[in-house]
């Protein structure tokens, strides 16, 4: 009887394999903290002080105010503002959404007067 040759490519002996499903990726662990301050200044100066687990950005300034047309308050539904984008903030509110995904907490400290008072309604 004859041997039978084998090859590199005879794949008749071979078991067939089968291919497995990748396992399903985990999301990224949110470990970042973020804070918004106002200005781009003191995002950077902030950012040394607080270190590598916190990001800093700034809002350049407010972002929200209430209607100069009609009255900002609702009120029949214990005064409730009504608040509208300033125009032209738009693109940083975007900005500003997109790493609040990205970040496990977030925090917007109150603004203070020149005077070291803080602003009503903060």
């Amino acid at each position: 009887m004859a041997k039978k040759k084998t090859t590199a490519t005879d794949t008749s002996d071979r078991t067939p394999t089968r291919k497995t499903a990748r396992p399903a990726r985990k999301k990224p662990r949110k470990t970042k903290h973020m804070v918004i301050v106002e200005s781009p200044a003191k995002a950077k100066t902030i950012n040394k002080y607080l270190g590598s687990k916190y990001v800093v950005m700034a809002s350049m300034g407010h972002v929200r105010d209430l209607p100069k047309n009609r009255l900002g308050v609702d009120l029949e539904n214990g005064y409730e503002p009504h608040y509208q984008t300033i125009r032209g903030k738009g693109m940083t509110l975007q900005d500003l959404r997109k790493a609040l995904k990205r970040v496990a907490r977030s925090s917007w400290p109150p603004t203070r007067t020149g005077k070291g008072r803080p602003l009503p309604g903060t």
